[in-house]
This record gives C-alpha cells, sequence and structure tokens, in this order.
C-alpha cells in the first residue's frame, strides 16, 4: 500500500510539473509577442508556436483561448507565417494553423468565436492503400481581405481567397475565389445576394 501511495505521489508531483513547465512556456512566448506588438490586445490562456513568424499589426486583438500555429512541419522543413493587418481581431476560442503556409488577415476585418484558419491539407491524390499517418500534407496560401465578417464556427481552407468586406455566415466551410462583396453560407459555402436595406425618407 506505501508503495502505492509512493508511486501516486510520484506520478502526481510529475503532472503538477508539466503542467508547470508548459504553462511557463506558454507564458513566455505571449509575453514575447506582446513585446513585438505592444498596441495590440493579446487574451489570456492563448496557445502560440512559431512566435517569430507572427506578426500583428497595429490595435489587433486576439481573445483568450486562441491558437496561433506558424511552426511549421519539421519534416517539410519549412516555417509557415501568420499576418494579422490592422486592428483585425480574433474570436475567442479560434484557431489559425498555417504550418508551413500562409494565413493574412486583412485590416479591421473579424474572425468570429470558434472559427478555424488553416492553409494546410492532407494531399487527396495519394495511395489508398498507405495508411492516413503516412500521407503528405498540401500547403496553400490563404488571403482573407480588410473589413470581412468571419462568422463563429465557420472554416476557411487552404487556397481560399477572400476580397475585402466579405461576409461568411456561420459554420460556413469555404474554399476558392471569391471577389470583394460576396456572401458565403453552407457547407460547402456558396455565393448568395446579399440583403440590402431600404434607406427611409
Amino acid at each position: 500500500m506505501n508503495v502505492l501511495k509512493y508511486l501516486f505521489k510520484i506520478s502526481f508531483y510529475r503532472f503538477l510539473f508539466q503542467n508547470f513547465r508548459n504553462g511557463y512556456e506558454q507564458y513566455a512566448l505571449v509575453q514575447q509577442l506582446i513585446v513585438k506588438s505592444p498596441n495590440c490586445r493579446i487574451g489570456a490562456d492563448i496557445k502560440l508556436v512559431g512566435v517569430g513568424n507572427i506578426s500583428l499589426g497595429n490595435g489587433c486583438k486576439i481573445d483568450k483561448h486562441t491558437y496561433l500555429n506558424a511552426g511549421g512541419i519539421k519534416q517539410y522543413g519549412k516555417d509557415g507565417s501568420i499576418i494579422l493587418a490592422d486592428e483585425s481581431i480574433v474570436g475567442h476560442g479560434s484557431m489559425i494553423y498555417a504550418g508551413g503556409g500562409k494565413i493574412t488577415i486583412g485590416k479591421r476585418t473579424r474572425v468570429g468565436i470558434g472559427c478555424m484558419i488553416t492553409a494546410m491539407h492532407e494531399d487527396p491524390h495519394v495511395n489508398p492503400d498507405v495508411s492516413t499517418s503516412q500521407h503528405s500534407h498540401v500547403f496553400e496560401e490563404v488571403i482573407i481581405g480588410e473589413c470581412c465578417l468571419i462568422a463563429g464556427g465557420a472554416i476557411i481552407l487552404g487556397g481560399t481567397e477572400l476580397g475585402d468586406f466579405c461576409i461568411v455566415g456561420a459554420g460556413a466551410v469555404v474554399k476558392g475565389k471569391y471577389p470583394n462583396h460576396t456572401t458565403l453560407i453552407g457547407n460547402p459555402a456558396r455565393a448568395v445576394p446579399r440583403l440590402g436595406f431600404d434607406k427611409k425618407e
């Protein structure tokens, strides 16, 4: 019984140590990003990978519990990059995963709660007999224009280019190139007419 208590204590303290170390490492990365971008508001408990490849413009806001990964993948030997232009906002719990690709978000664009933007996907032209863990990855650039609105839960896939003033509906899955003032909804996303408001005289 004493042996079990001893083993439990060892595993418990090891668990505490690992969490403390991981927490401190992330804290140090967040502080590094804050020093790089003093005019930005960065929330608590965010996770960063590849801080040196993340660029924030003036007045950006990153809400808490977000995940930004521009660290690349070692096996491909290249890093990614994430660029957030001035006054852009990344909502609570969103994930921006560049991998070895590049993601650019324009000025005053708002990414809603729980969105995912990724520049990486698995190569669809692979041998079906190969296990999924051995599939190669493809990196495609993502460009989101200025003053866009990405509603909560939307997914932006690699190879997507959105013009300025675009709106992506909640839960939409977007891939492709779309001009300015496009409104996208659904899975897969499709363009729909934007409703206007009659002006009262």
